[in-house]
């Protein structure tokens, strides 16, 4: 006799695990404005992880360019083969955002009527998972100019089960897959600095203050207490860039477990979706913003004290090369942090 057998209910529990482990997936969030090339191959590199991938869910964020007509067209097409939008899983019908512009079995299509910016795009598909697809343990987030490689969701799903954690972040590579530009960050180093080094990869996982949201796996408990606590699951006073840190520092305080899954990478193009000059602004503006709100007292003093002459000392450097551009968006993101402007960038 073994002794599972011989334990009142091991049988059962361990057949429980089983199952639980096997149904450990996660539902991947795909965020499209105007980039419906990158998109569609970035839904094709999900086939390449059959494991992790439970539901697909693509937010076009109030694309001109067709986006939503040629990704409905594309999704059609998987659905009715044998691609990454076909397989059969679970899914409900119910839309209730009445967004949805496509749906099938693995893939769902919402159509926001304007961009909401990266926080509110991403904030409306989480809406959808965890009314749709309520039993979803994971959520994973993946920007359409990302390639992730052969089993990187699962492999991050993987650490969170062994490690009890919320938050596991895949290994940022660029799109040769020779460099590691994103290995983890530190708080509130990175703050002061313009972006975080990039760091090895220490071994099959391993702790840091925050992931990055380009590859990023987020357990839907932590999402529910933030929107719970919080109202939002993403804060969409950020619009672009920064939302990761708030998250991770939020779930960290929380005492939730944030780390960084060696086995994961994904290839990704920096600031291609974003163009040359978005970054400058909204990482200025949104650095005053987060330091407001994550700092102590007495860094914050520390954090103002340095901020702005070093934004300055930044605008004379772009000035140098010629790029009055970068140093206008860097001057706007500095005026409109200090000013509390949030949402988007007004020029």
């Amino acid at each position: 006799m073994s002794r599972a057998a011989a334990r009142p209910g091991a049988a059962a529990r361990e057949g429980s695990e089983r199952r639980r482990a096997n149904d450990a997936s996660a539902v991947v969030i795909v965020l499209n404005w105007n980039g419906w090339r990158d998109t569609l191959a970035c839904l094709a590199a999900l086939e390449n992880d059959p494991d992790g991938v439970r539901h697909v869910v693509v937010v076009d964020n109030g694309s001109t360019d067709g986006s939503r007509e040629r990704i409905a067209a594309w999704a059609a097409e998987q659905a009715a083969g044998h691609g990454p939008c076909a397989a059969a899983a679970e899914g409900g019908a119910a839309d209730p955002s009445g967004r949805i512009a496509f749906a099938s079995a693995r893939c769902t299509l919402l159509a926001l009527p304007h961009n909401a910016g990266f926080a509110g795009g991403v904030n409306a598909a989480i809406d959808h998972v965890l009314a749709t697809l309520p039993a979803a343990p994971y959520v994973f987030l993946l920007n359409n100019d990302a390639i992730p490689a052969r089993s990187c969701i699962a492999a991050c799903v993987a650490v969170a089960e062994q490690q009890d954690a919320a938050v596991v972040g895949a290994v940022i590579k660029d799109p040769a897959g020779e460099r590691v530009l994103f290995a983890g960050g530190e708080f509130p180093r990175e703050l002061f600095r313009r972006a975080p080094a990039p760091r090895a990869v220490l071994g099959e996982h391993w702790p840091v203050d925050r992931t990055n949201g380009c590859a990023m796996l987020v357990r839907t408990d932590l999402l529910r207490r933030r929107r719970a606590e919080d109202g939002f699951c993403l804060d969409p006073a950020l619009f672009l860039y920064g939302e990761e840190i708030d998250l991770c520092v939020r779930a960290k305080r929380w005492g939730f477990n944030v780390l960084m899954a060696g086995g994961a990478v994904a290839l990704h193009a920096v600031s291609k979706s974003a163009g040359p000059l978005l970054p400058h602004y909204y990482l200025t503006r949104n650095r005053i913003y987060l330091a407001r709100r994550l700092l102590p007292p007495w860094q914050r003093r520390l954090f103002h004290l340095w901020f702005a002459p070093s934004r300055v000392v930044m605008m004379l450097r772009w000035r140098l090369h010629g790029r009055r551009d970068v140093c206008r968006a860097i001057r706007d993101g500095l005026r409109d942090g200090y000013r509390g402007r949030q949402g988007p960038w007004i020029r």
